[in-house]
């Protein structure tokens, strides 16, 4: 509980202290309480050269770019905000965090570009083989569309003498059914004259019979 009161403390409670830098005792009390100038912002300081600050941005290694804004920076806020040599490198620590993450968002777009100039370029490709094909299979499609255009005229040519002959086969067949019909009536008229002449052709066997045997 101790530990977090005292981070609380430390990350919430603020300090302001008015000293006078022409005190005898202001530098006494500097270099007994180093953390007037390690952790605390003095408004007013006398300035730091260039050549020291370079020197300070330079020992890691850093872009001349960097370098350059941080003393634009640094050179901005005299009079206002003092800058010490540890702020100065919190201050290049900062921007080189900035920079990475610039870096790797700007890789990130990059990359995503990269990837989207090689799809489009994929898609171009799989176009332009598409009109090739439908190039080359025009002539073919001309050659079956002339030979469906000729296909359908024959097929309707043929329906044509279909329908012709369709009406032929129900002429004959309506000259069959009306000859059938009088065949089946010249049938039923000679069964009922024969069934007329059969009692009388008996009647005559059997007369004939008595008078061949008296």
């Amino acid at each position: 509980m101790y530990e977090f009161f005292a981070s609380r403390c430390r990350r919430k409670l603020h300090w302001l202290l008015c000293l006078d830098a022409d005190d005898a005792l202001f530098w006494t009390r500097l270099q007994r309480y180093p953390a007037l100038l390690t952790q605390c912002t003095p408004i007013w300081f006398p300035e730091w050269p260039e050549e020291a600050l370079e020197r300070i941005a330079h020992h890691d290694e850093r872009p001349a770019a960097v370098v350059s804004v941080c003393r634009r920076l640094h050179q901005a806020a005299r009079g206002h905000v003092h800058a010490n040599a540890a702020t100065f490198a919190e201050l290049l620590q900062l921007v080189d965090a900035v920079a990475a993450q610039r870096r790797e968002r700007i890789l990130g777009d990059r990359q995503r570009y990269l990837i989207g100039l090689e799809k489009l370029q994929l898609a171009a490709e799989q176009v332009q083989r598409i009109q090739e094909e439908l190039t080359s299979l025009q002539p073919r499609l001309a050659e079956a569309a002339a030979e469906t255009r000729e296909m359908l005229s024959v097929i309707e040519t043929e329906t044509r003498k279909v329908s012709e002959a369709s009406l032929l086969v129900r002429s004959d067949e309506a000259v069959a059914n009306e000859q059938a019909a009088a065949a089946q009536e010249l049938k039923s008229e000679c069964e009922t004259e024969l069934a007329q002449a059969i009692p009388i052709l008996e009647g005559t066997f059997r007369v004939l019979g008595k008078s061949i045997k008296s």
